[in-house]
Formats: structure tokens, C-alpha cells, sequence
């Protein structure tokens, strides 16, 4: 009969296996939470990172274009660039399609 009954030193077993088993539990989902809130924050900083070098090449690339067009004037104005022999304007064109997206 004593196969029928558990002692009190087999429910003390049971009773520490199942503790051990609940804080397992209890680390494995702090372990997946701590992963998954890690992968997210690196998105966020990805996604802050993206948008200020977006606005920072945006930035650039206004004060290019300005700098090469204040260049071109100066070099209008002065008389330096002939006549005979027209610029492009299918580059400028496309430069400014581009800017615009």
C-alpha cells in the first residue's frame, strides 16, 4: 500500500519540482520578453537613424544645388561662358524631378 500514498517527503519533492518548473517558466519568459523588446528598440533606433540622415542628405543636397547655381550665375555674369555653345538643360531637368521626390 505504500505505493498508493505519498509520504511527506515525496510532496515535498513534487512540490519543490513544480517551484523549480515555475520559476523556469517565469525566466524563460522574462528571457523572451528582454529579446523581444531588444529587437524592437533596435527598429526604432533604425527607423530614428534612417529619418535624420534622410533630412541630413535632403539638407545637403538643397545646399549643393544652391552653391552650384550661385556658381553658374557668377560665372554667367562675368562673360566666361560662350555663347555659342549651350548648356544642357536636360541634366538641370533632372536634377530638380529628383529633388522633388
Amino acid at each position: 500500500m505504500s505505493g498508493h500514498r505519498m509520504g511527506s517527503q515525496d510532496k515535498q519533492r513534487v512540490d519543490i519540482t513544480r517551484q523549480e518548473s515555475r520559476e523556469r517558466y517565469q525566466r524563460q519568459v522574462l528571457s523572451i520578453f528582454s529579446i523581444a523588446s531588444g529587437i524592437c528598440f533596435l527598429g526604432v533606433a533604425c527607423i530614428a537613424l534612417y529619418r535624420h540622415n534622410k533630412r541630413h542628405r535632403e539638407k545637403l543636397r538643397a545646399h549643393f544645388t544652391e552653391s552650384r547655381n550661385l556658381r553658374e550665375g557668377s560665372i554667367n555674369a562675368s562673360g566666361l561662358m560662350s555663347k555659342s555653345s549651350p548648356r544642357p538643360q536636360c541634366g538641370r531637368q533632372l536634377q530638380k524631378s529628383h529633388l522633388q521626390v
